[in-house]
């Protein structure tokens, strides 16, 4: 089709000059260039002629057809209307109809009025939106079109994307890189998984990398939805994404995911070339098995579910595709067994058949815990010590909530470092209570998710499976949820990513708040408003009980359900506290039949049974002891106290008869529970694999330097905030008598003695004046009697 340029006059030359302006306007980065118009050309379309003169259909429709060339290339169709007309899709669609006729063929179409703006890709009719609209991006649009002009569409894509590999790794690391930043923020904003500059250290990550080294096509990582699969996957793209031996594509697996359509739109929009789903496809089977580096395809959050994802996924790891193309992907185990297992739900699946390397995302190990207290001190934080055996701290989500509770209102000073507590407090919720007090739209209806986990946590159904899954993360039934909530509201949170989906391994459908402080602060006031509203206070603590045993953060929760009760309502009814207190912890020994299984301090897994006469079966890996159960038994009911020592960290005063409201309630609790002769940390915790010593008078008193039971971290608030009063605490303890009591304030005075202040002196005074005497005293005594 051959252009020849007619002539100008003078309208012409002013609507040449209105043209430059507005294309100037439209794309100011080609100033400077050699740029032509042309408001009158002819266009060869099969045996005809057609002859355009965008002078007279300006005249006739208020809209001029011009051909612009740049530095003698056809560049683009410029439809310009009159000022103040505006554009609409008849303008585009006249600007496309002769820019696909034409040849060469401009890449481009602009329909501009001066002001409003459009510009089209004339092969595929869509926006040209590339990564910046430059001189570059042009180029390489120009580049593809003159491509095309010489060969056929697949010998393009195949040049195009397969003797080098740069232009295609380019591309799926951009989108790599736009999934982790789309999804970053700081310590304060929760709704978003990743945090600038923090990665937090996986095994799993450090395990994956190796299996893909060593040629494993199909890769598990797995774990709940809020046990950092995505982070994951950034740590993962980070190792893969900065070498030469892999491109790793990251993507995410909502509803409705085509994975080669997926491709086909990466493709076209980093390129600049567009290709189909089909041509996609026949890529990456042609790139499978040519040299060069693997491609990684990482998917986010796959449910498992069978459709065309999973038809593609089972595709990517067949014998089709060769050995360059390796498949990661992020789901909870629900979904991957779901995956592992055919229609039937028994036989294996064709991704079973693969063999797929499976990796856990597990709360943090020491050594994943130790990694990320180092990153932390990189951004100016640290955790006391005796936080390295805190259970909750080993959840990602704790740590970084805790984390964004001291910087939130307390902005790091140079060369300042804020101290975490060595367990997580009350004043997480209190946080979270001010974080979401305008919180509206779907995150509202977190309060009914919350009323739901109540209820699921006191059902007779619930499975052995769930209640497990609930030590460690939130968790509801999605059928339990419907009691409450219509099935838009469920979309609703689940399409704003306040809820995540997944499936128990029986098939159950379940639901994930993401917000985990936020559902925590709802428990706390689902139970706030039974200790108001139900007069049965011995029930009530059962129920708090209940609470503190099953979920993550459980006494913490409980602790603030009263205190929001007691600010609601202005006091408490002492007779809630006198239910817990008279709950003492106590040891016993496995009931016949009853199984529980554990971890030594090493790291070796252990199974106990209990055996009739008070003896217990104690199994690890091949070997089987018999043992007497006064040897191993166990800390029950330790709940309770456990509520009270996290409200013990709070300021209490107690009524008396005569009005008084002098005494101290917290100080009472500290002195009851303190005095209690083994360590009181929950079952199931970390800091269960401390060591201790075994003291006189049956005392275990814990081994390591730091504070690990809550009990004693209230001392310590004590001790730092009033200071004035330690002496005075201090008395009243000595009259007890009690060693424990004693070790524990030993232990909270020598952290306090560790920092600077005047708090700080006046405990270093009173450990060395009173207190370390005192230890050394009922050391002795316990002794002594022991010797007679």
């Amino acid at each position: 089709m051959k252009v020849t340029k007619a002539t100008k006059g003078e309208t012409e030359a002013q609507l040449e000059a209105r043209a430059r302006a507005a294309l100037l306007k439209a794309l100011p980065w080609l100033d400077g260039k050699e740029i032509k118009q042309q408001v009158s050309f002819t266009i060869r379309f099969g045996h005809a002629v057609i002859h355009v003169d965008g002078k007279e259909r300006e005249h006739v429709t208020g809209r001029a057809d011009i051909l612009v060339t740049v530095d003698g290339v056809p560049t683009l169709v410029l439809e310009l209307k009159r000022p103040e007309l505006g554009i609409n899709d008849d303008d585009v669609e006249q600007g496309l109809s002769y820019a696909r006729i034409l040849h060469p063929g401009p890449p481009l179409v602009l329909a501009t009025d001066g002001t409003a703006s459009r510009l089209v890709e004339t092969h595929t009719g869509m926006d040209w939106r590339p990564a910046s609209q430059d001189e570059v991006a042009l180029k390489a649009l120009l580049d593809n079109v003159a491509l095309v002009a010489t060969d056929d569409i697949k010998r393009a894509t195949s040049r195009l994307l397969g003797p080098d590999p740069k232009v295609w790794i380019e591309a799926v690391r951009t989108v790599s890189a736009s999934f982790v930043d789309e999804r970053t923020g700081d310590w304060t904003t929760p709704e978003l998984p990743f945090v600038d500059g923090f990665v937090l250290p996986r095994k799993a990550v450090a395990d994956a990398v190796e299996a893909l080294k060593s040629g494993k096509r199909l890769v598990f990582v797995e774990g709940d939805p809020i046990s950092g699969k995505s982070s994951a996957l950034r740590a993962l793209a980070g190792h893969l994404n900065t070498g030469d031996d892999f491109a790793m594509l990251t993507l995410d697996a909502d509803s409705g995911i085509d994975l080669f359509g997926t491709l086909s739109d990466i493709l076209s929009s980093q390129i600049s070339w567009p290709i189909t789903p089909h041509e996609a496809r026949d890529w990456v089977q042609l790139l499978s098995r040519t040299g060069g580096p693997p491609l990684v395809v990482a998917v986010d959050d796959f449910d498992g579910a069978r459709g065309s994802f999973r038809q593609d996924l089972e595709a990517l790891t067949s014998p089709l595709f060769g050995e360059r193309i390796r498949v990661v992907l992020a789901l909870d185990t629900g979904a991957a067994h779901r995956l592992l297992t055919s229609g039937n739900g028994r036989s294996p699946s064709a991704l079973k058949r693969r063999a797929p390397e499976r990796f856990a995302l597990t709360p943090l190990d020491d050594d994943e815990f130790a990694t990320a207290c180092d990153h932390l001190k990189e951004h100016g934080i640290s955790i006391m010590a005796g936080g390295e055996r805190s259970r909750e701290y080993r959840l990602p989500w704790v740590m970084r909530t805790m984390a964004s509770l001291v910087l939130a209102d307390r902005p790091l000073e140079p060369e300042k470092v804020k101290i975490l507590p060595p367990i997580p407090t009350i004043e997480l919720l209190g946080h979270s209570e001010r974080r979401y007090r305008d919180a509206s739209g779907p995150m509202t209806n977190y309060r009914e998710v919350a009323e739901t986990l109540v209820e699921d946590l006191t059902s007779d159904d619930l499975t052995e499976e769930l209640r497990l899954l609930s030590l460690d993360t939130y968790v509801v039934r999605k059928s339990a949820l419907r009691e409450r909530l219509s099935d838009a509201d469920i979309r609703e949170l689940v399409d704003a990513g306040l809820l995540h989906e997944g499936r128990s391994e029986g098939g159950e459908a379940l639901l994930y708040p993401k917000l985990q402080d936020l559902l925590a602060m709802h428990l706390a006031h689902v139970f706030a408003r039974r200790i108001v509203e139900d007069g049965d206070l011995a029930k009530v603590a059962d129920d708090l009980a209940g609470l503190a045993s099953s979920v993550p953060l459980g006494p913490v929760i409980a602790a603030y359900s009263i205190f929001v009760a007691t600010r609601s309502h202005g006091t408490l009814d002492y007779n809630l506290i006198e239910a817990l207190r008279a709950r003492e912890p106590r040891r016993e020994a496995l009931s016949p039949g009853r199984t529980v299984v554990g971890r030594t301090p090493d790291g070796h897994e252990f199974e106990m049974t209990g055996l009739p006469n008070g003896r217990m079966e104690l199994r690890m890996g091949d070997l089987i002891h018999t043992v007497d159960g006064e040897d191993l038994n166990s800390l029950v009911d330790i709940d309770p106290w456990m509520i009270l020592s996290y409200l013990a960290m709070w300021r209490m005063a107690a009524d008396s008869e005569d009005g008084d409201r002098s005494a101290r309630l917290d100080g009472v609790l500290m002195l009851q529970i303190g005095s209690f002769p083994g360590p009181l940390i929950k079952p199931g915790n970390l800091s269960d694999m401390v060591e201790t010593h075994s003291l006189p008078g049956g005392v275990e008193a814990l081994h390591y330097k730091g504070i690990f039971e809550p009990i004693t971290y209230a001392m310590l608030l004590f001790f730092s905030r009033e200071p004035e009063h330690a002496a005075t605490f201090a008395a009243a303890a000595l009259e007890r008598e009690s060693l424990p009591l004693m070790l524990r304030i030993d232990a909270a005075l020598t952290q306090l003695a560790d920092f600077s202040g005047d708090a700080s002196e006046t405990a270093a005074e009173l450990r060395r004046e009173v207190v370390r005497p005192a230890v050394k005293a009922l050391l002795k005594r316990g002794g002594e009697a022991n010797a007679g």
